[in-house]
């Protein structure tokens, strides 16, 4: 997902911004590239950078309206023909990549329709759907929580400076090790 309009930065491609070198979007592709055969991305608009990149790696887009999250991802369902589904908003910042690793593999072993991941006990927008939900008269759900630090949400310069604080320890980790 990344079809935000970015009014809370000022910036309508957000999801560009680059954090520890590498813009947030990017980040997200190569992530889900490890996780999954199908990528889809779906955007508000036609953002030739983002298409571009987007194709690289091999991912199909997915034309939003921008008005809403919501209506954007119920717009991606009915392009998307394999379940499950992994949603990822491309304006997250995910400093260890075995963070939804760890969350797909404790996910599908909840007996829920759809299950959450949250952050500090803050929905992140990831979440792993398991069937188109209009096939479901009510989705059952759940989430599984991480330490705040494990997701930013990017909507804010301080979350990005956060961000780009907790990518500068993790490539410092890496480095020590």
């Amino acid at each position: 997902m990344a079809g935000g309009k970015g009014t809370r930065m000022g910036l309508a491609e957000k999801y560009m911004m680059n954090a520890g070198g590498t813009p947030l979007v990017e980040r997200i592709l190569q992530a889900a590239c490890m996780l999954s055969r199908a990528i889809y991305v779906c955007t508000s608009g036609q953002i030739p950078q983002l298409e571009r990149l987007a194709s690289t790696y091999g991912a199909s887009i997915i034309y939003g309206a921008g008005r809403s999250y919501y209506e954007d991802l119920s717009r991606s369902y009915i392009r998307v023909k394999e379940y499950p589904l992994l949603v990822i908003p491309g304006d997250l910042a995910i400093p260890d990549e075995q963070v939804l690793t760890s969350f797909l593999s404790r996910a599908v072993e909840l007996e829920c329709d759809l299950v959450n991941l949250s952050a500090g006990g803050n929905i992140t927008g990831i979440c792993l759907i398991r069937h188109r939900p209009m096939d479901a008269k009510e989705l059952s759900y759940d989430a599984i929580d991480f330490p705040q630090d494990a997701v930013v949400n990017v909507n804010t310069a301080s979350d990005f400076e956060r961000a780009e604080k907790l990518f500068e320890e993790r490539a410092g980790k890496q480095y020590e090790h």
